[in-house]
């Protein structure tokens, strides 16, 4: 839960890391699903901003800090995951974005009604 994530850090609470024993299965999606995913994300990430913004403690948030993968470190993930893998990141990124422009315009169009 990226909102609880971003409450976690801000606070300075400590995090305990969990051993490699844990097994998660994660049936893999079709990259449409995936990026229709990206997108109702980003969706919810600008909800989730308005909402934190509301408390005065959290009314510094940037849209980003709900993200998982930071725009900054797309390097990285080129470096450490490969080409195809960094580009698939920067699309799911663009349709993320896309969501929570959109999540913005559909705000705004309500409130014309």
């Amino acid at each position: 839960d990226a909102n609880l994530d971003y409450r976690v850090k801000k606070a300075g609470l400590p995090v305990a890391w969990l051993n490699n024993e844990a097994y998660i299965c994660h049936a893999p999606e079709s990259i449409k699903h995936d990026l229709k995913a990206a997108f109702r994300i980003g969706m919810g990430c600008r909800v989730g901003v308005e909402r934190l913004r509301s408390f005065d403690q959290y009314s510094d948030i940037k849209w980003n800090a709900l993200k998982g993968v930071k725009l900054n470190s797309i390097i990285d993930v080129f470096q450490k995951k490969g080409v195809f893998v960094g580009f698939y990141q920067m699309l799911w990124d663009i349709f993320h974005i896309v969501g929570y422009i959109y999540q913005t315009l559909l705000k705004k169009s309500k409130s014309n009604i």
